[in-house]
């Protein structure tokens, strides 16, 4: 497993915070064939570049390759490979050892006619034989983590990571499986962490100590200690009233750099540095012989352990430890120029040891520690919500879902009646008009003139086709044709021509005996609203022939009124109004309905979690708790209702089409106001 420049950044959606740098510029080598152990305090970066390596998060630069293959690219082959034992037991309650065993057996490709000898070997190596048809939430805690190891390590998993394997095991659990560990490390690359020095001590072929998000060392057990050890340590168990100064003198006679490193009343220890161990043989011997003289009793010798390693490396990340005097008196007295501070007055030196239990510290109680707890949970419960988008979300979506409710229903027609329409040739794509007149009479001449300027000044002019000329046309053989016979060879040449194209037509003739202008206004029966058309054609004709030169420009429009609405349509409309309540109401509890699940999962969490019952051990009592929770439900319930009050208000004085709708919850008696 190969690390190159790995970091990983949490930045904060509202920049209130700056980002975290979990792990900072990491690189890092895990080798095959070894236990390579991961140690650091908590929040050095352990679990976060554990996560990276399984793929659990995406790392925010760098590049982490396991066997060849770059997760970034490649990792659907890189789990076929890879183990993970997590800091927590992911266990299914209603499956048994035997089972967990088996699904993740076939899930990492094991092959299936082996999967029963690979169980058995695996429930062998962990110890739980007797186990294995036991269910998970039945085993205790330290047979939960083995299981979870054995996850991690069934199926020939060649790269394993393991976090803190052996937590909540007692030592002989804890003892078997690190020699499990060290069998299985055999063409295996396995990282793990832990909290227990001994064990990175026992197990790690390699150890790396992580600080503030970078590996501060790594390399072998022996290499640590030997490059940041202090050496040996002698311990000497002495009379109380021997003299540790010639202790040191009979040591540093053989060793001239040991250093005392404390003489607390029967122990005496020495600190030897490394590469002096070649005159331990001679150093014992001397100690062995002057044993009655300098009173001393047993001798030890150890060696630097990790943990001292470790310790000294935290030190170094760790600031300078500052020492403050909490008196405020003290703290106020002045400063001399030698930088040194005056003498102190005696009434603020404690003279004699004073126990902790010693001091008295007043509680409240009564009615000041009830509000005193119930401002501490209605904080806990703002905090909480602020902090948590999703329920802030929830807040707003009763008032999203309402203004949804309101456009949708502006955009639905209301019932009614449907618009004038005016009649007008306009109305159709192309239009021929075919006429014919008495050429030998003025007056016909006269109208016809009228009804070609009428129909000449209409938007979309129609083509007039004068049929008493002797034109030579379609259906027209140079002679005066009759209409009538005109359209009737017009049919038979297209009958969709006839009916598209000629809408209306006209022929005029005069009855000179007895003076009358005969006019026959011809129609097509095929489109709507052509009879009233041809009939408004011909008046219009008429008012021109007829009228003052000042009136000339003067025009009659025909509309079409639609029929007044009959009862059953009148009933249907009145019925199809009283759905915007409904629907307003559904989209009302649909909103709320969110509202109220953001309120119970808090709840729920805090009673999985035993948050609520560590808060009643603390101290605070149902009453006290379930106000406090009861009083911010309510607020963030009248917080939806007024932004609903307030949207209402707006579509309601923007004078819209449900302007009416809204008076109920407006105007009438508040009845919106009650249901909410």
């Amino acid at each position: 497993v190969q690390l190159n420049h790995v970091s990983k950044t949490y930045s904060f959606l509202v920049q209130r915070r700056p980002p975290v740098h979990a792990v900072k510029n990491l690189s890092m080598n895990i080798y095959s064939g070894q236990l390579t152990a991961l140690l650091g305090h908590n929040g050095a970066g352990k679990s976060t570049t554990i996560s990276m390596i399984t793929g659990l998060i995406p790392p925010t630069s760098g590049q982490i390759i396991i066997n060849g293959l770059d997760i970034a690219t490649s990792m659907d082959k890189v789990r076929d490979i890879l183990g993970l034992c997590p800091q927590y037991n992911i266990l299914f309650d209603h499956l048994t050892v035997r089972e967990h065993l088996r699904l993740f057996a076939t899930l990492k490709g094991h092959p299936s006619n082996d999967i029963d000898n690979e169980i058995n070997r695996m429930v062998e190596d962990l110890m739980l034989t007797d186990k294995l048809d036991t269910l998970s939430s039945a085993l205790s805690g330290g047979m939960k983590r083995k299981l979870s190891v054995g996850i991690a390590l069934i199926a020939n998993s060649k790269v394993v990571v393991l976090d803190e394997p052996t937590s909540g095991m007692d030592p002989a659990a804890r003892r078997s499986t690190w020699e499990m560990l060290q069998r299985f490390r055999m063409d295996r690359t396995i990282l793990f962490t832990t909290h227990f020095m001994d064990e990175a001590d026992v197990l790690g072929d390699r150890i790396a100590i992580m600080g503030e998000g970078r590996v501060r060392c790594c390399g072998s057990p022996f290499f640590l200690k030997t490059r940041y050890g202090v050496g040996f340590h002698l311990i000497l168990s002495k009379d109380m009233n021997s003299d540790s100064s010639r202790i040191l003198q009979l040591v540093q006679k053989h060793i001239p750099h040991a250093q005392l490193e404390s003489a607390i009343s029967a122990e005496c220890k020495v600190l030897l540095p490394h590469g002096s161990s070649s005159a331990f043989p001679a150093l014992f011997e001397d100690i062995e012989r002057n044993k009655s003289v300098l009173q001393i009793f047993s001798i030890g010798l150890s060696e630097t352990s990790i943990e001292e390693v470790f310790m000294k490396i935290v030190e170094e990340d760790e600031p300078d430890e500052i020492v403050t005097v909490t008196n405020p008196q003290i703290n106020h007295l002045p400063i001399a120029h030698d930088d040194t501070l005056q003498e102190i007055p005696s009434q603020f030196i404690n003279v004699g040891p004073q126990s902790v239990f010693d001091i008295v510290i007043l509680k409240n109680s009564g009615l000041q520690l009830f509000f005193q707890q119930f401002y501490a949970l209605l904080l806990k419960r703002i905090i909480n919500s602020l902090r948590n988008y999703l329920v802030l979300f929830s807040a707003l979506l009763p008032f999203l879902f309402v203004i949804i409710s309101l456009i949708i229903e502006q955009q639905i027609p209301k019932p009614g009646d449907s618009p004038s329409l005016l009649m007008s040739l306009d109305r159709y794509e192309e239009s021929h008009v075919p006429y014919t007149y008495d050429r030998m009479s003025n007056t016909t001449v006269d109208f016809i003139r009228s009804y070609e300027k009428y129909l000449q000044q209409l938007p979309k002019a129609p083509n007039l086709i004068d049929l008493t000329e002797n034109n030579t046309r379609p259906c027209q053989d140079g002679t005066s044709t009759n209409v009538t016979s005109y359209l009737a060879c017009i049919g038979q040449r297209s009958l969709l021509d006839l009916s598209d194209r000629y809408h209306i037509g006209a022929s005029v003739t005069m009855n000179s005996t007895q003076n009358v202008l005969n006019i026959i206004a011809l129609f097509n029966n095929q489109p709507y609203h052509v009879p009233p058309l041809t009939l408004n054609t011909i008046t219009n004709a008429l008012l021109k022939q007829y009228s003052s030169p000042t009136m000339s420009n003067s025009t009659i429009y025909v509309t079409n009124h639609p029929l007044p609405r009959s009862l059953t349509e009148a009933i249907s409309d009145f019925q199809s109004q009283q759905f915007f309540g409904f629907r307003m109401a559904s989209s009302i509890v649909f909103g709320f309905g969110f509202l109220m699940a953001a309120y119970a999962v808090f709840l729920i969490k805090e009673r999985i979690s035993k948050a609520k019952h560590l808060q009643f051990l603390s101290g605070a009592n149902g009453f006290t708790f379930w106000c406090s929770t009861f009083l911010w439900d309510l607020i963030y319930y009248i917080l939806a209702t007024v932004l609903i009050i307030f949207i209402w208000a707006i579509f309601y004085w923007a004078a819209g089409s449900v302007k009416e709708d809204l008076k109920v919850y407006l105007t009438s008696g508040r009845l919106g106001y009650t249901i909410l």
